[in-house]
């Protein structure tokens, strides 16, 4: 049987060669309240794949991290799944915000977040921390 899943180009897997499993099971529970219908789309994603592939193309930026937008544009990833896996990486750790800002594809402003192992913290014109 030939396989007919789709990878992206940045699909990554974890050190167990699978993805990475947020540790929250639906980040936007608070704000849906058990809308069944967003239950059931919350059942039906692979947060752990999606997860790995934005994880990788953060990563693959360095320093420079990325903004959800960004993402979005950069992978073909609707802007509800995208928020959500970037908030799981966020809580879970893997990103971090780096206190810069950017302007998304609409010209409003957002911050960046980059891979954990890319943070610095800012420093102040003395180069002090």
């Amino acid at each position: 049987m030939t396989d007919k899943r789709q990878y992206g180009l940045f699909d990554e897997p974890d050190e167990n060669g699978e993805g990475i499993t947020p540790s929250h099971p639906d980040i936007c529970r608070n704000n849906h309240g058990g809308n069944e219908d967003s239950e059931a789309a919350n059942r039906g994603t692979n947060k752990s794949r999606d997860c790995a592939r934005i994880l990788a193309w953060i990563r693959g930026r360095g320093a420079y991290g990325a903004i959800t937008d960004e993402v979005q544009a950069a992978l073909g990833i609707v802007n509800q799944t995208c928020s959500a896996r970037m908030a799981d990486l966020t809580n879970d750790g893997h990103v971090v915000w780096s206190g810069a800002k950017r302007k998304t594809r609409s010209n409003r402003t957002a911050g960046v977040r980059v891979a954990k192992e890319f943070y610095r913290p800012p420093t102040d014109e003395k180069g002090t921390q």
